[in-house]
């Protein structure tokens, strides 16, 4: 991978920042997915604009959620039931 120089207005700079933090990810993958659709190949777009092939959309969604009750419910796949691998 190469690195470049992206250069623009304050607000489109802005606006990328809070677009990336909404989303919970980098600048630089924000301007990944900006970009890569409009100059791939029409396959490669056609795939990434399919929502069961992004899951993008869902980073960062629980970013402020009170998570307690999950992360207890969750605790149960750790565990192991030793009778039934007996």
């Amino acid at each position: 991978m190469e690195a470049i120089t992206f250069r623009a207005e304050p607000e489109v700079i802005d606006a990328i920042r809070e677009r990336a933090a909404e989303f919970g990810v980098s600048v630089n993958s924000m301007l990944r997915s900006l970009v890569t659709p409009l100059v791939s190949s029409s396959k490669t777009a056609a795939s990434a604009k399919n929502p069961r092939n992004n899951l993008r959309r869902f980073c960062g969604c629980l970013k402020g959620v009170d998570d307690t009750e999950m992360r207890e419910a969750q605790g149960e796949f750790s565990k192991i039931d030793e009778e039934m691998w007996k």
